[in-house]
């Protein structure tokens, strides 16, 4: 089922119609043996399975009629979705967690249950703040366990794909709450989802809000207040319209990204760091045992990466402050990795209605710029390589995701799922076609392309909410945001699992 959304939504066929009459029988396969298993005519099987892609194709903001797809009709119900899914142990395993519940969880945790059953219409916004690893994800899984127990709905949701990954059922924020790009003060939500889906929810999660601009959590509140208004003449004047909404996360950590902005578009209100008379101010000592003499390549990974040390090796990384950087010792990495490469090239096009404006650009150049968030015209990989996703493929395959290569094909990765509640997975990454419209250029570009990347190496900022058994820093220039040297060196749970390297260039006026 997923494989067929992934290829009407990212690599749209001639056909879909005639996709659907040869698989259709392998796609209302589970259906029947989970809802009619002793209906011969199969009739309500396949309208289950056609409800299910038509909720995939809502979820990435596709239009299923569009397909010319047959729509069923008889009526049937919905089709349980996962952010519905109930266990018999949902409320045991919560149990069981709340044993190890230190007094700041427990007391968060009651206070938030108690907000969960109140039915009063009134703001019920929690904030969660906690540095890394100090069990805000073990107490969002702990309430998701209780709220699920209750036979309620929970949709928890993240700025980032690799923290929804953490959460059963998660999504990036701008996924679950259809946020559009840019986002700015009078932003509204595109979602089409259907809102009885958010007017059911008992319980809303948004982790790493540190990380998201102030514009998206206005947006959500202009969409849940309008989802939980029953007069569509008053418009609600609570608070998120009344829902149980917990955000959490880090302001030591790195802030929203802004393209060319000054510190203080960054941080409305600055903080200060200690500084010493043999510093300046915003200046940090590293202490020598952590400072990296030789090549900080070989001192991560070794000297050669064979397909046993694969493992180990997806342990590791290196963490840079800009992508120039990361380009470059990505490629010093996979030298080290056993095998002979496989290379990808894409096919790019400009975007316009305009022969004028098309001509404007060869393909040439299109070829030669790799916009922030876009994967490289010539794609150079290797089975054994650490990958990260750059794109919203499905749940459970968010932007950030890391995965092992297993076999490289013309028009397929295999890989093995890395990180999340998704680990161990084994998934076909397909070519999509990629047009963001935030790329610097003057024009919009289509890039057609594998949506991943080698993440040996990583940005600071894409590290964020991962945890590492080692770590190396690279910092040619000082870190030019609000919390990175921060989250670089919160990845390890020692410190002696980091090395860093300083290559800063001193200058003297002369």
């Amino acid at each position: 089922m997923s494989r067929y959304h992934c290829i009407c939504v990212f690599g749209p066929p001639a056909k879909p119609r005639e996709l659907w009459d040869e698989f259709k029988p392998y796609m209302c396969e589970d259906f029947c043996r989970k809802h009619h298993p002793n209906d011969d005519a199969s009739t309500h099987c396949e309208g289950y399975a056609m409800k299910e892609i038509s909720d995939i194709f809502l979820s990435h903001r596709v239009n299923y009629n569009e397909y010319g797809l047959p729509v069923p009709a008889w009526n049937i119900p919905d089709v349980p979705c996962s952010e519905e899914y109930i266990s018999d142990t949902e409320v045991l395993l919560a149990a069981d967690k709340m044993k190890s519940f230190n007094a700041e969880q427990t007391a968060a945790y009651y206070q938030i249950m108690a907000a969960v059953k109140d039915v009063t219409m009134r703001p019920k916004c929690f904030f969660i703040d906690g540095p890394g690893g100090s069990g805000k994800t073990y107490l969002y899984t702990t309430l998701m366990h209780s709220v699920r127990g209750m036979n309620q709905v929970v949709l928890p949701s993240a700025t980032t794909g690799i923290a929804a990954n953490l959460l059963q059922g998660g999504k990036t924020m701008h996924s679950l709450y259809g946020l559009p790009i840019p986002l700015n003060e009078t932003s509204v939500s595109n979602i089409k989802m259907a809102a009885g889906t958010l007017r059911k929810a008992k319980l809303f999660i948004i982790d790493e809000c540190a990380m998201a601009s102030n514009h998206a959590l206005y947006t959500i509140d202009r969409l849940l207040r309008e989802v939980m208004t029953e007069d569509k003449r008053y418009p609600n004047q609570i608070q998120f319209g009344g829902k149980v909404l917990i955000v959490g996360g880090d302001f030591r950590q790195c802030l929203p990204v802004i393209p060319h902005g000054m510190r203080a578009q960054i941080v409305q209100s600055n903080g200060s760091l200690p500084t010493f008379d043999d510093l300046g101010a915003d200046l940090i000592e590293i202490p020598q045992e952590l400072i990296c003499k030789d090549d900080i390549v070989r001192e991560i990974f070794g000297d050669t990466i064979t397909p046993e040390l694969v493992e180990t090796m997806s342990q590791r990384a290196i963490l840079c402050p800009k992508n120039y950087d990361v380009h470059n010792m990505n490629d010093q990495v996979m030298d080290l990795i056993v095998g002979d490469y496989h290379t990808y090239l894409s096919d790019d096009s400009v975007v316009s209605d305009s022969d004028e404006e098309r001509n404007n650009f060869p393909v040439e150049f299109l070829n030669s710029v790799t916009p922030s968030g876009m994967p490289p015209h010539r794609l150079r990989l290797k089975i054994g390589c650490i990958i990260q996703l750059l794109r919203n493929l499905k749940k459970g395959l968010c932007n950030g995701t890391r995965f092992t290569i297993k076999s490289l094909k013309s028009n397929v990765i295999e890989a093995e799922v890395l990180t999340g509640s998704n680990k161990g997975d084994i998934v076909l990454i397909p070519r999509i076609d990629l047009a963001p419209s935030e790329t610097g250029l003057p024009f919009i570009m289509k890039r057609r392309q594998f949506p991943v990347k080698p993440a040996f190496v990583m940005t600071i900022n894409k590290a964020q909410g991962q945890t590492l058994e080692r770590v190396g820093i690279y910092l040619p220039e000082p870190v030019f945001g609000h919390g990175q040297l921060y989250v670089a060196f919160s990845r390890v749970k020692h410190s002696s699992d980091v090395k860093i390297i300083i290559k800063i260039q001193h200058c003297k006026a002369g």
